[in-house]
């Protein structure tokens, strides 16, 4: 296997709490508007957000230049957006934060312009804008950004922009492209290029760090089960290209995680296994109608990885 070239990409900028494990505290000073977020935010409470935005907005108006709270901001609206599969947000609430979480992230990428997550978090919004409006401009603007965010931080924006891309048509190009990119993601996490048929992932647990560039690829403070939300997404992508073997291969790799009992979604993944060659079909069906989603259209679109109770 041949080492991965991008693996000389320079250091990227910490933010609060950045280099902590899954069962840290976080230390850090936070405002308390940022506090709050994080704490509904890690409890998965979707019914906090009109709150959640109430004190961050309140927060910024009084410093309209902070940076972490304008992430949240962005964030929190992007949540909502996110997981309207739960039925739980009004149309006002929805008209909101479509007309909202673009500017908020643009606003974001002035204030933290040397960190490329947010750069990643601006292309997927816009990405994510060209898919739903049908508009081939603002995708390829998407898809722009997103090469840019690739470039400066492989390991967090290959996902970025597969996981949007998880969505399409399993036929498109653009499904193709962000399956191809969920496996660069594992690559370049690795340090090798795994083989795409028969992935030992398991062996990629030695590499675990939560320092420098890399720390993204594991559970972190952040994102508590970051990998068992990444691999319950590659599942479902390969499982709806009709790849059930290899796609219940990754599956499998998460009950290998030292935390995975205590995964909220246990139990989701594990449906998914007993219900793979089903899912090959339903998967490529509106949600409406097979009463299955994949990760991206589900109610648990953020919280797979994030939550943390």
């Amino acid at each position: 296997m041949a080492e991965n070239a991008l693996s000389n990409c320079p250091e990227t900028p910490l933010t609060a709490c950045a280099e902590l494990g899954p069962d840290d505290e976080c230390r850090d000073t936070l405002h308390p508007a940022d506090a709050f977020f994080w704490d509904r935010f890690h409890a998965g409470d979707y019914s906090a957000i009109p709150e959640i935005l109430a004190r961050l907005d309140a927060a910024l108006s009084a410093r309209p230049d902070d940076p972490s709270l304008e992430r949240h901001v962005a964030w929190t609206h992007v949540w909502r957006l996110a997981e309207l599969a739960r039925g739980a947000a009004t149309g006002a609430e929805v008209a909101d934060s479509i007309a909202t979480a673009h500017p908020a992230f643009a606003r974001a990428w002035l204030l933290n312009g040397d960190d490329p997550r947010v750069l990643g978090f601006l292309a997927g919004i816009t990405l994510a804008e060209g898919i739903l409006f049908g508009d081939s401009a603002r995708y390829g603007e998407g898809s722009a950004l997103f090469a840019e965010g690739i470039a400066a931080w492989p390991e967090f924006n290959y996902f970025s922009s597969g996981y949007i891309l998880s969505q399409l048509p399993r036929d498109s190009a653009g499904f193709r492209l962000g399956l191809e990119q969920q496996w660069r993601n594992i690559d370049v996490c690795a340090g090798v290029v795994v083989d795409r048929d028969q992935p030992d992932l398991v062996a990629t647990f030695a590499r675990e760090t939560r320092r420098g560039r890399q720390r993204v690829c594991w559970n972190s403070w952040i994102a508590p089960f970051n990998v068992e939300g990444f691999f319950l997404n590659l599942g479902d992508m390969l499982v709806k290209d009709g790849q059930v073997a290899t796609g219940v291969q990754v599956y499998q790799a998460a009950r290998h995680l030292a935390g995975y009992e205590r995964w909220p979604y246990r139990g989701v993944l594990e449906q998914r296994v007993a219900e793979a060659s089903e899912n090959a079909t339903r998967f490529n069906q509106e949600p409406a109608a097979s009463g299955r989603a994949i990760m991206f259209e589900s109610a648990y679109s953020c919280m797979a990885c994030h939550q943390a109770r």
